[in-house]
């Protein structure tokens, strides 16, 4: 059984602004990264608990051919994506977004 998944709003942001820069770089290379988050996607609903715990309560699931990483928090009814951030981001930002996916 797989869990429902919600994206915040700021992971959607972060979705967005990749796959435009992504697409900017080379046509279709956008579309090429949001295959491979679908299939990210689809590795964390199966396996919620199989990705590397980063922060408490906090996972990474890395996406395949690209240098970021989907965080989330999972529940026990369901799963909530708080950002896709570059695999080299500032610890400092994921702490800030997974506080403020927590307290809304």
């Amino acid at each position: 059984m797989t869990l429902p998944v919600s994206v915040a709003p700021a992971a959607a942001f972060d979705i967005a602004d990749a796959t435009t820069a992504y697409e900017a770089t080379r046509p279709g290379l956008g579309r090429e990264f949001l295959h491979e988050l679908r299939r990210a996607r689809l590795q964390i609903e199966r396996f919620p608990a199989g990705s590397q715990q980063v922060l408490p309560g906090v996972r990474r699931c890395l996406i395949r051919r690209f240098p970021f990483g989907v965080f989330y928090r999972a529940f026990p009814d369901r799963i909530e994506i708080v950002a896709i951030l570059p695999t080299q981001a500032d610890p400092f930002r994921l702490a800030v977004r997974a506080e403020a996916a927590r307290s809304q």
